[in-house]
């Protein structure tokens, strides 16, 4: 499309190439990058000796990289984005350092816009419409008769990776208290795997990933796992720009699972919000119809020294 509809000489899809040094080399002098495509406009027939002149870069990373090594003196780089870097948490040295401009308050947003627009903020303008929610920890026990006490833990992780720190400490320092059977359930912005993400431009992190496992296991918590739709929360985007991932789940220490051992989360459907709501069914899923609960036979039974008078009484 780039070549025959819009006329560029020369295009290349940097996912699919496996040298782009060498890609770059049969292009021309102008480049443009366009989130995924590099493409260029050639204005002298000829490939760039002397490296590339204009470079419009929306990409990062190892594109980057190779395209710094190309460049002209005095050449000129028009920086749109990282997408590649999106989903660090910090720059990975340390070594360059950012500036966010903050407004306060929904009331600020349009005089942060005609900022934005106007050039007059530093860095990246941020406007925080509420710093009341960003940590979500309710603690409740609950009394039922004929079973144990046992305690549930209602959270909500903050979006920002310094806030969702201070919630993952709060939970160490409960369990290493917890003495009684414990449910921490609901959403925890992060996911485990990549598995658990469907996206058209994936960018995982795997120090993020071992990160939320560590911490899992730091507060000695099970994944108790979900029926229904595996993915909690979407972007509410569509086509390309969908993003669905699990963030939402529920999980419990050995003593609330050896006391519901049936105990099953089930994922139900989305309606207003973007998050799917959990329902946690202590009894599992056949505990309104006991009738309907399949038979399950456990090869331990043919140990028993009573089995066989049992099947022969039966």
């Amino acid at each position: 499309m780039l070549k025959n509809k819009f006329g560029f000489d020369e295009a290349f899809t940097y996912k699919e190439e496996k040298d782009l040094e060498a890609a770059l080399k049969r292009l021309a002098s102008h480049v443009l990058v366009e989130k995924y495509i590099i493409a260029l406009k050639d204005l002298e027939p000829e490939y760039f000796p002397n490296g590339i002149d204009i470079y419009f870069e929306n990409v990062g990373a190892k594109m980057l990289d190779v395209v710094l090594l190309n460049m002209r003196l005095r050449s000129h780089i028009v920086v749109c984005g990282m997408i590649s870097q999106n989903s660090l948490e910090q720059p990975k040295e340390g070594k360059i350092t950012y500036v966010e401009e903050v407004a306060e308050g929904l009331e600020s947003a349009p005089v942060a816009l005609i900022r934005l627009f106007d050039g007059r903020n530093v860095g990246k303008q941020m406007v925080v419409v509420t710093r009341e929610c960003d940590v979500i920890d309710v603690l409740a026990t609950i009394h039922k008769e004929d079973y144990e006490e046992w305690v549930l833990s209602a959270v909500y992780a903050s979006p920002n990776p310094t806030q969702r720190d201070e919630l993952w400490n709060d939970l160490t320092e409960t369990s290493r208290t917890m003495e009684k059977p414990w449910l921490v359930t609901e959403d925890f912005n992060d996911y485990i795997n990549h598995t658990k993400r469907r996206s058209f431009s994936p960018h995982h992190n795997h120090n993020r990933f071992q990160k939320f496992a560590e911490r899992i296991n730091t507060c000695n918590l099970i994944d108790l796992g979900c029926v229904g739709p595996r993915f909690t929360w979407t972007n509410n985007r569509h086509g390309l720009a969908n993003t669905m991932e699990r963030l939402d789940r529920a999980m419990s220490n050995d003593k609330w699972r050896a006391l519901f051992p049936e105990g099953t989360v089930r994922t139900l459907p989305r309606t207003y919000s973007d998050h799917s709501p959990l329902i946690v069914l202590t009894q599992g899923m056949h505990s309104h119809n006991p009738t309907s609960r399949p038979f399950k036979f456990e090869a331990a039974w043919l140990c028993h020294p009573s089995f066989s008078d049992v099947v022969k009484k039966s």
